[in-house]
């Protein structure tokens, strides 16, 4: 079995034990900065990142994998971005049957103009800034 990244592995871990857990329902909010397109990054040799729609809507990919083929009918995956804030926030939200039942905490920042880095912690809590940071709970993303 391929090693996966801590990174990559929490994100698949929200998405595919998200049924198991009982977390309050919350509304999603709606993207406030454009992140739409598909953002893809290596870590420890594995090919993830992430599939931004217009709409809200986001999937998780690795290794060419979509997450979202994953999710029960019911299911959705969306996100929310906070550009106020100081590192930019990024929240993965998934839901079902329009409850909120996992959210993952980043942190993101802009290298350039089709490059951000983003951070994670596996624990659930958000990242205060990328003092710290390691190949484990970081990658840098690039836009195709």
């Amino acid at each position: 079995m391929t090693r996966i990244s801590a990174f990559f592995r929490h994100a698949l871990i929200l998405v595919t034990l998200v049924l198991a857990t009982g977390a309050a329902p919350r509304a999603a909010a709606a993207p406030a900065v454009d992140l739409v397109g598909t953002w893809e990054g290596t870590s420890k040799g594995e090919v993830g990142g992430f599939v931004f729609f217009a709409d809200g809507r986001v999937d998780l990919t690795k290794d060419g994998t979509s997450m979202r083929a994953s999710m029960p009918p019911a299911g959705d995956i969306r996100y929310s971005v906070d550009t106020k804030k100081k590192p930019m926030e990024l929240d993965i939200i998934v839901l079902i049957g329009g409850a909120e039942r996992a959210r993952m905490k980043m942190i993101f920042e802009v290298l350039g103009p089709s490059s951000l880095r983003v951070r994670g912690d596996t624990s659930g809590a958000r990242p205060a800034g990328f003092d710290g940071a390691t190949e484990d709970d970081t990658v840098v993303l690039t836009k195709k």
